[in-house]
Formats: structure tokens, C-alpha cells, sequence
């Protein structure tokens, strides 16, 4: 192992990405109080920084990616449809057991931010919060699977495996407000991580595990859409 083998890049990306975000979703909760549309606001303006960031840093080599998984997208898409199998049976799975870990809000002191979708309004804001997922996710792709995990895979086997363990832990323990402030109980998307890390390894493409990804968070705003749509032919009518 040289003394590049963590680079600044590497470190500034473990900053930003992971003590950035969980430093400024701390904050936005004591701003934000119990208002939901105020955490969302500085959440969302918070991923938005980080998906010009990292585009910053890795926007070619994404580009570059898709033009790769285009050249064998039949393939490759059948890839992302069984990785995105595996992610939901892998979380699920997991979650029968260390659901019993996550403590209630109340006991915990920790707000989890919910929009009524009784109005419109609360559902637009729902759609927000659904593309915030979308954002986060795409993010933690770059950040957690690219730059903490696969960028290691010519320093050797050993130091790769680590680094999917430790990306793979950074990645869970960043869901630490998700689970009312339990780092056991983020196990469930720890394996996530794995199951991500091992699909980018063996695709060799950026975009089977961060497809996948979008997929998995895609379900909020999908409902909320949905709901939206039944909303607006409520009114019309």
C-alpha cells in the first residue's frame, strides 16, 4: 500500500459526503424544529450542493459509463433488474431482525418529518422529498460505491474487500436519522451496500448499481405522484 493509496480526493469525498451531510441534516434538524418543510428545504438544498460536487469531480467518467452500458443495455438492464431483486430481498430480509433495534421517535428525541397528503400541497411536497431520494441516491453511488469502494479495485483484492466493508458502513451508518439515531439497526443498508459494491464489482459499470438504486427510492415519489393524479381529477371533477 503507497502513500496514494488515499488520495485527497478520496478524504474530501469521505468529508463532504458523509460528515458533511450528516453535520448539515444535524443542523437542519435544530433549525427546522418540528417543520417539515424547513428540514426538507435545507436537506434538499444540501443534496442538491452534493450532486454538483461530485458531478464536479466525477461528471466525465459517469458520461463515460453510460456510453459503456449503453453499448450492452439488453444486458446490462437484466443486470439492474436482478440486482434490485436482490437489494429488496436483502433489506427486507434484514429487516426482520434489526427492526427490533430502531427506538421510538419519542424515546430517541427525534423527529421523522412526514407530509399529510389530505391536500395537494402536502403531496407536492411528498414529490419534493421523492426527489430528494433520487438525488441522495445518484450521490451515494458516486461517493460510496465509486469513490470509497471501486476506485481501490487496482490496489488489489484485499484492500477492495476492505473498502467495500468500510463504504458499505458509511453508506448505512449516513441512514443513522432514518432509524431514530440507531447504528445497529442500519445493518439492513449496510448489506444494502455490500449487495451494491458486489454488483458494480462484477458489472464493472457504474450504472447497474446506481440504476438499481433509483429504483429502490423511486417508491415515494412514485405513490405521491400517483396520489397527486387522483388528487387533480378530484378537483376538476
Amino acid at each position: 500500500m503507497t502513500k496514494d493509496t488515499f488520495t485527497k480526493k478520496f478524504w474530501l469525498s469521505i468529508l463532504i459526503n458523509f460528515g458533511g451531510m450528516l453535520a448539515v441534516l444535524t443542523l437542519a434538524r435544530q433549525v427546522a424544529g418540528n417543520s417539515g418543510v424547513i428540514y426538507l428545504t435545507i436537506a434538499s438544498l444540501w443534496f442538491i450542493f452534493l450532486l454538483f460536487f461530485n458531478l464536479k469531480l466525477f461528471g466525465g467518467y459517469v458520461a463515460a459509463q453510460w456510453h459503456e452500458f449503453a453499448k450492452n443495455k439488453w444486458r446490462n438492464i437484466l443486470y439492474v433488474v436482478i440486482v434490485l431483486v436482490l437489494l429488496e430481498v436483502a433489506v427486507t430480509v434484514a429487516n426482520l431482525y434489526f427492526h427490533q433495534f430502531i427506538p421510538s421517535a419519542k424515546s430517541a428525541g427525534i423527529v421523522q418529518y412526514e407530509f399529510s397528503t389530505v391536500t395537494i400541497v402536502g403531496t407536492l411536497w411528498g414529490i419534493v422529498g421523492g426527489l430528494g431520494d433520487l438525488v441522495a441516491a445518484f450521490v451515494e453511488e458516486l461517493a460510496y460505491r465509486h469513490e470509497s469502494m471501486y476506485v481501490f479495485k487496482s490496489k488489489g483484492k484485499v484492500l477492495t474487500g476492505i473498502m467495500v466493508i468500510v463504504s458499505s458502513l458509511l453508506f448505512g451508518f449516513s441512514h443513522y436519522y432514518n432509524f431514530n439515531g440507531s447504528l445497529i439497526a442500519t445493518m439492513p443498508y449496510v448489506i444494502a451496500g455490500v449487495v451494491l459494491s458486489l454488483s458494480y464489482l462484477l458489472s464493472k459499470n457504474f450504472w447497474v448499481p446506481t440504476l438499481a438504486h433509483l429504483l429502490f427510492n423511486s417508491l415515494s415519489i412514485l405513490s405521491a405522484l400517483v396520489l397527486l393524479g387522483i388528487q387533480l381529477v378530484d378537483v376538476i371533477r
